[in-house]
C-alpha cells in the first residue's frame, strides 16, 4: 500500500490547491459520470425509512462523493473515512465550496480497524478502494461488523474485462502506475465476495468514468449534430444505453455491487 498511498497523497494535495471554478466544474462532470452509482446509494438511503440515517464512505479520497451526498441529504450524517490526512484537507476544500453542513464528518482512520460500535451504519459505500487491497478480509469484515442488519453495502471497483485492465497492468509492469498496486473484479468475483462475508447480492451494474471517455462523449455529441444519421444517433442514445444498463457490468470500466446484510 505504500506506493498507493504516495500516489494518492499527491493527488489530494494538488486538489486542495485547485480553484473554486475548477472544483465545481470537476464535480459537475463527476456527478454526471456517476449517476448509476449515486442512484444505488440514493435508493439505499430511501429504503432505510428513517429520517436521519448514518452513511459511511470507506476510502473517501477527494471527498467528492461524501460532499455531494451530505448536501443532498442534510438530515443524514455522512462519515468520510480515509487513512490519509491529505484526504480530509481536499474534502474540506470541496465542502467549503459547496457549503456543506455539520452533517459531514471527515474521519482519518484505518478501514480495517474502525472505532465504531457494531451495527452502527445504515449505508456503507466505497469507490476505488477495495482494488488496492491484496487481501480484503479485514476491510470486508469491518464493514460487515459496523453495518446494521438490513443495511446496504455498495462496492464500486474496476471491472476485469475492459481496456483499463490492460492499461493498468502495463503501467504496473513498467512501474509507472501512480496509484500503485491494484486489482480488478468480475461479476463472478463480486458474487463470491458477498457470499464469503454473509451478504446478499441484490443488484449489479456497470459504468465508466474516465476523462478520455468523457472527451469522446463530447466529440460524439458534436458529430451527432453534424454528420451522424438520425437513425444511428437514436440507436446509440436508446438501444445502446439500454444494452449498457443491462449488461454493462460485463464490459464497462467500473462494476458496482449492492449487498444487503441479513
Amino acid at each position: 500500500m505504500k506506493k498507493t498511498n504516495t500516489g494518492f497523497k499527491k493527488e489530494y494535495s494538488k486538489r486542495a490547491g485547485y480553484s473554486k471554478e475548477f472544483i465545481l466544474g470537476d464535480l459537475h462532470r463527476y456527478i454526471e459520470a456517476n449517476k448509476l452509482f449515486y442512484g444505488y446509494i440514493e435508493k439505499a438511503v430511501k429504503t432505510t425509512k428513517i429520517p436521519n440515517p448514518k452513511l459511511l464512505e470507506v476510502g473517501s479520497g477527494t471527498g467528492r462523493n461524501a460532499c455531494y451526498l451530505a448536501k443532498k441529504y442534510p438530515k443524514a450524517t455522512v462519515y468520510a473515512l480515509d487513512i490519509l490526512k491529505e484526504s480530509a484537507v481536499s474534502g474540506k476544500k470541496v465542502a467549503g465550496i459547496l457549503k456543506c453542513g455539520a452533517n459531514l464528518k471527515f474521519i482519518p482512520g484505518d478501514a480495517t480497524k474502525m472505532k465504531y460500535p457494531d451495527k452502527y451504519f445504515d449505508v456503507i459505500y466505497s469507490q476505488g478502494t477495495l482494488e488496492h487491497f491484496k487481501d480484503v478480509t479485514a476491510i470486508m469484515k469491518e464493514q460487515v461488523r459496523v453495518l446494521k442488519p438490513g443495511g446496504t453495502l455498495i462496492v464500486n471497483v474496476p471491472q476485469t474485462y475492459s481496456y483499463y485492465t490492460i492499461k493498468k497492468h502495463l503501467g504496473m509492469l513498467l512501474n509507472k502506475w501512480e496509484p500503485g498496486w491494484e486489482t480488478e473484479y468480475s461479476y463472478g468475483d463480486l458474487k463470491r465476495l458477498g457470499k464469503k462475508f454473509g451478504l446478499k447480492l441484490t443488484n449489479v451494474g456497470g459504468q465508466e468514468y474516465d476523462s478520455k471517455i468523457i472527451e469522446l462523449v463530447k466529440a460524439y455529441k458534436f458529430l451527432a449534430k453534424t454528420i451522424i444519421p438520425k437513425p444511428l444517433d437514436n440507436f446509440f442514445r436508446t438501444d445502446w444505453t439500454k444494452f449498457k444498463e443491462k449488461y454493462g457490468h460485463f464490459f464497462l470500466l467500473e462494476i458496482m455491487a449492492v449487498y444487503k446484510k441479513p
